[in-house]
């Protein structure tokens, strides 16, 4: 699945599902936290009864990470 994840100051990323309560996304969307993420949606104009809302309780970075240039650029949300 699919997830959008609404960070501060409207910044988003995408992410996927990777296991129930685990999401991952890029290591650089690590700076607009704290990030919500959103499942179920189809568009993101408008709020949906299919979405699934849930807050980012862990943010685990890849300990490597730099910058997105120097690779690792991976970030795993509970």
């Amino acid at each position: 699945y699919m997830a959008y994840l609404q960070g501060k100051n409207n910044q988003f990323c995408g992410g996927f599902l990777v296991a129930p309560n685990w999401v991952m996304t890029a290591a650089q969307c690590f700076v607009h936290k704290p990030l919500t993420v959103i499942l179920g949606a189809h568009t993101i104009q408008r709020r949906e009864e299919s979405w699934q809302t849930f807050e980012v309780q862990e943010y685990h970075c890849h300990p490597d990470f730099i910058s997105p240039k120097k690779g690792n650029d991976i970030l795993l949300l509970k």
